[in-house]
Parts: structure tokens; sequence; C-alpha cells
């Protein structure tokens, strides 16, 4: 078993109610979290809760991808992810909630042999599979895989 601690730390501002804090956890560097500005009270520019779980995934599924990679011998030069998580309001029992819907990735990899197509593919397709973070949630998770 692993644990993972994190901190929030909130001090009221000049605004009492300002939803900006800061994250933390022993040996990390902190990060200012805020409501992002679609809500109420909400700030432009910083990291929000909704950007944290959309990265979480990616991040994830990205470091799955590059393990099974290397264990599968598949040599690839540069690459990205763009992910995206859609934020949706679903019915649940009668009521509006806002959930995270969806989170999309698309990876952008460079192989070094682009004979090995179908072996990326399906390397990309046991890393949906094997993600912690993404077997974890709720939210659909896809991704595609984009050839550079």
């Amino acid at each position: 078993m692993h644990e993972y601690v994190v901190k929030v730390n909130w001090e009221p501002q000049v605004e009492p109610y300002k939803r900006m804090g800061t994250l933390s956890s022993e040996g990390l560097p902190s990060l200012t979290v805020v409501t992002p500005p679609q809500f109420k009270f909400g700030i432009p520019n910083n990291w929000s809760p909704e950007h944290l779980f959309t990265a979480s995934v990616s991040v994830c599924l990205w470091a799955t991808f590059l393990a099974v990679a290397q264990g599968s011998k598949l040599e690839i030069g540069p690459c990205f992810v763009e992910t995206t998580g859609t934020l949706d309001d679903v019915d649940v029992g009668g009521r509006k909630q806002s959930q995270i819907t969806t989170i999309h990735h698309k990876f952008h990899v460079k192989l070094k042999n682009p004979a090995e197509k179908d072996k990326a593919q399906k390397i990309l397709e046991k890393s949906e599979q094997n993600c912690i973070i993404a077997n974890s949630m709720k939210a659909k998770v896809t991704a595609e895989l984009i050839l550079e």
C-alpha cells in the first residue's frame, strides 16, 4: 500500500472567501490552486481542481505508455500528450451535478520505425487498461494515437 498526502492551505485575504489556496506535499514544490473562472468567484490563470484532475490522468497514462513501450522495445522519439477534460452537468438521482464526464488524450508520437504503427496502437490500448488513475475514476477515458 502507498499513501500520497497533500495539503491545501487557505488563508483569508482581503476578500474573505476568495477561492485561492496553496497545494503542497512534503518535498514537492507548492502550487497555487483556485476555483476556475467558470464558477462564481473563480480566478483565471491558475491551476484548478479540474485542471489537476485532467492532468493527473494525462501524466499517468503518458507514464504508463512509456513504461509499456520500453518493455515492448518500441523505439519512440519526441512525443507529447494533449488532454481535454470535459465538465458537464449530469442527472444524478433527479438533480443536476457537475462532473468531469470524459477525458480524451491525443498522443502525438514520433516512431523511430514508422512500420510499427500497429504495435504502438496496441501499446496505447494496453496503457489505457493499466493506467492507475484512469482505473480509479468514473469519467470515460479515451486516447488516440497521432503519428508525427
